[in-house]
This record gives structure tokens, sequence and C-alpha cells, in this order.
């Protein structure tokens, strides 16, 4: 999830965080209030320019901010959840965790 501008503030290092993103090409939202939150935070906190609706520049750089959302076949993964990589990678975490 992606924070509203009030909560991303709170965070120590928030504007490092954000302009890290445009090291990337594309930056994916899974839902569109979290791209707004983000576009909202790039320019009015950073003073980013919007030039199309999901296009945004920084300081010479430019992403394409897209919703993409995602999800999973839950039949799928729930029965991979009980196959034997799965039991096997449980009981190794368990032990590693017995008497902490």
């Amino acid at each position: 999830p992606w924070p509203q501008s009030r909560v991303l503030l709170s965070l120590p290092h928030h504007e490092r965080l954000v302009r890290s993103l445009f090291d990337y090409d594309v930056v994916g939202f899974h839902t569109q209030d979290w791209l707004e939150a983000f576009r909202e935070y790039a320019v009015r906190q950073l003073g980013a320019e919007l030039e199309e609706d999901c296009v945004i520049r920084l300081d010479g750089r430019t992403i394409r901010a897209i919703v993409a959302p995602i999800g999973i076949d839950a039949a799928e993964f729930e029965e991979a959840a009980k196959g034997p990589r799965a039991r096997f990678t449980r009981d190794r975490m368990h032990l590693t965790l017995t008497g902490r």
C-alpha cells in the first residue's frame, strides 16, 4: 500500500524513498488511490511535473506510474501450501525459531 502524503511525511527518509523510484521506467500501484497519493506527493512535495495522466518527470528523470493490480490463483496457492516443499519450509522455520 502507498500511504497518503501526511503519513509518508512522517517517515524519516520519505524524500529519498520517493526519489529512488525515479530510477525506474515504470512504477506500478495496486489501486488508483495509491497511484494518486504517489502523484500528489511527487508533485506537491518534490516539485515533480505531471506530463500526462501517468507520466511524471523529476530532475530530468521520467517515469510512467500506472495502476497494476495483482492477484493470485487462490486454489493453486492453497494446494501448493499443502505440498512437501511447503511442509519442509514450515518445519525448517519452526526449528530455527525454537527456543527464541
